[in-house]
């Protein structure tokens, strides 16, 4: 009695998600699908009885939508009018953004926090890594300076630029010719950036907004349809704006679609304004939450047994160390810091402390505010430490874990918070390890004693980050399995420089970048210490820090941008590209991050506008490729410019041309 059976494509016995209750007295059930008495087609109700009264019936079970391997919280308010949605978080995604928008696409951007920009802002990394790489050569007399070629403005997006002209470098830093206070890229950059009358009239960022859930469309498993959030509202009584914690105290709260004293929530379900016709979606987020809770085909760590496997069958516990930096500031007398920090053993930290001149060293490398610009320490001084890797354990739980998260929906970026929370440990005793150690360290305060978030360089009451600082993410698995390997970045000693001077240029090519192979090593503790990787990455050998530096300027294909299951509406970009292991610690600093995402968005909008598929995308010879390279190229280069010796011959094409020298 009172039942209201709801058509839908369910399962049976399915639990309806959390506030679809049946109410009879104080009792309150959960309501489950199972068969109605009108026939074979699978309804929502009630199956507690006779007289029970029905509260709530919502049509969607959650988790339901087929193709859907996540979990969908019922309830949300459908968003229709994005046809450009990007998964955000990080330097890319705000590239796609900016490229979406300046293509003309009405284009929304969902951000984690309240700072877009990742490892520019949120993410804590405000220092440009370059490729400083020396030159290359191979015994010809041809040499190929990755350096100026990474320096040389004509290489990157005009965007890109445009960000770092608008902020000059605010610090005096031996890691970077740009480093910055991430609030001023945020205020005088990105803010500049994002109100340009082009990308102001077509992009809406929706601020402190996760991923919980995500689901093809009914009719194809291979198309997007829905993608779910929960955005959060700082309460009035919430301290700092809801930073006076850690993220690991904190992310739990964000990822629940129930308001608490902190935050307010509402659940947003950004779908198409018909079922045939849904947004394209781009997977720009620092964690691959999306690949994850779509459990589309990706890797995380070195799931592979050799640079470019697919099997899955690596060790997906084995990836970067990361890093939760903070910040400091010095002043010219001692400060009075009441802050207890943990107490670390020496042996974390003493080898980038153990003399007055490396701790000079570790203030001037990554220093964000230089109050004199000079290269001596002064009074109002802001300093980045991010030297305290957390190499002991992998951020991120198994993909079985995290798979058994998304179908639950217990979706907390499939992090593995006991891990983040000794980071963030780690990082303030190192604080508080410098402090007694360092000549200058009683000298220095972490935060502002008044809990004055504005005075906080990086937006916190905690002096921590808003977001851990990350070097791998889950990474998708290209169409036709392709993952671009090491082979194709460094440099082929078969082939002589004069005649390919980079990677292998790929006729899909979409961007240009170049780094080296960065691995931050982590080790494996239950084995005391030795490395966790297979013989293939380092050789059999423990390496702290593996540093390739045979890499020249690489290219990156479409095929990358793409996934292997989702190949209608999904495109990838920054971390969670396709690339092995290896490639993905060379595509993970600002400029690649920032070019991938350009040509992400770019190619979003080509596809938003018309009818072709992602698929279409990669098809050799197609308009879409044509269309989406073209659109590619406004926002980067395709094509970069080296500074070519006597020996070469001054040609473009191939993935280069050539410069005068000058930068």
């Amino acid at each position: 009695a009172g039942v209201r059976r709801v058509k839908g494509t369910h399962r049976l016995d399915d639990e309806c998600g959390e506030g679809v209750t049946c109410r009879s007295g104080n009792a309150t059930r959960k309501m489950r699908c199972s068969r109605g008495r009108s026939g074979p087609t699978p309804c929502c109700h009630c199956t507690v009885g006779r007289g029970v009264r029905v509260v709530t019936v919502l049509a969607l079970c959650a988790g339901l939508l087929r193709g859907s391997n996540g979990f969908i919280h019922p309830g949300g308010t459908p968003v229709t009018n994005c046809s450009v949605v990007i998964a955000g978080g990080s330097t890319s995604a705000l590239a796609a953004a900016v490229a979406s928008a300046l293509e003309g696409v009405s284009t929304c951007l969902l951000e984690p926090t309240d700072w877009v920009g990742g490892q520019l802002t949120s993410a804590g990394d405000p220092a440009i890594d370059f490729n400083q790489a020396p030159p290359i050569t191979d015994g010809s007399g041809v040499v190929v300076d990755v350096n100026a070629a990474s320096h040389y403005p004509g290489n990157h997006g005009p965007a890109f630029f445009e960000l770092l002209r608008s902020i000059n470098t605010t610090g005096r830093c031996s890691v970077s010719t740009n480093c910055f206070l991430p609030k001023t890229m945020l205020s005088a950059g990105i803010a500049t950036l994002l109100a340009r009358p082009g990308i102001a009239k077509n992009l809406r960022v929706y601020y402190r907004t996760v991923l919980v859930g995500a689901a093809a469309t009914v009719d194809d498993p291979t198309t997007v349809g829905t993608v779910q959030v929960v955005q959060r509202i700082p309460t009035a009584s919430a301290r700092c704006d809801g930073w006076d914690s850690p993220l690991s105290a904190s992310v739990t709260d964000w990822y629940s679609p129930h308001p608490s004293a902190r935050f307010d929530k509402r659940v947003l379900d950004f779908t198409g304004a018909s079922p045939t016709r849904p947004p394209v979606f781009v997977e720009a987020t620092e964690w691959g939450d999306l690949l994850a809770l779509l459990d589309a085909p990706y890797l995380q760590g070195v799931s592979e047994r050799y640079d470019g496997d697919v099997s899955r069958q690596g060790n997906d516990q084995c990836g970067q160390a990361f890093s939760v930096t903070l910040t400091a500031t010095l002043h010219a007398t001692d400060q009075n810091e009441t802050d207890v920090f943990p107490t670390m053993p020496e042996s974390e930290y003493e080898a980038n402390c153990n003399s007055p001149a490396s701790c000079d060293f570790i203030w001037s490398r990554r220093r964000l505010y230089s109050a004199n610009q000079t290269a001596v320490a002064a009074p109002g001084d802001v300093t980045l430490f991010v030297v305290q890797d957390w190499r002991w354990s992998y951020m991120f739980k198994s993909m079985a874990d995290a798979r058994a998260d998304a179908k639950a929906g217990a979706w907390v970026g499939g992090l593995n918070l006991s891990v983040v929370q000794v980071a963030e440990a780690e990082a303030l005793g190192w604080y508080g390890w410098l402090k007694s150690h360092a000549s200058y360290g009683r000298k220095l305060t972490l935060r502002d004693t008044a809990d004055r978030q504005s005075n906080s360089p990086f937006g916190t009451c905690t002096g921590l980050t808003k977001m851990p600082y990350i070097r791998d993410s889950r990474r998708t698995i290209g169409i036709g399995n392709f993952l671009l390997n090491a082979s194709t970045i460094r440099h082929n000693h078969n082939i002589s420089l004069a005649v390919q001077p980079v990677g292998l240029p790929w006729p899909d090519r979409c961007a240009t970048i170049t780094f080296q192979i960065d691995v931050h090593e982590m080790h494996d503790y239950q084995s005391g210490g030795r490395k966790c990787y297979p013989d293939y990455i380092s050789g059999g050998k423990f390496v702290a820090y593996m540093n390739d530096r045979d890499i020249l300027p690489f290219s990156i294909p479409l095929r990358a941008l793409t996934n292997s299951q989702f190949d209608k509406n999904l495109v990838m970009a920054g971390k969670t590209i396709a690339t092995s292991f290896m490639v993905s610690s060379a595509t993970r600093l600002h400029p690649g991050e920032w070019a991938t995402g350009s040509a992400a968005g770019a190619a979003a909008a080509v596809l938003a506008t018309t009818s072709a598929s992602v698929a279409d995308m990669v098809e050799p010879g197609s308009p879409t490729m044509h269309a989406v390279l073209t659109a590619a190229t406004r926002h980067t280069p395709r094509d970069w410019i080296l500074n070519c010796t006597a020996n070469q011959p001054r040609r473009a094409g191939d993935g280069w041309a050539c410069f005068n020298g000058t930068r």
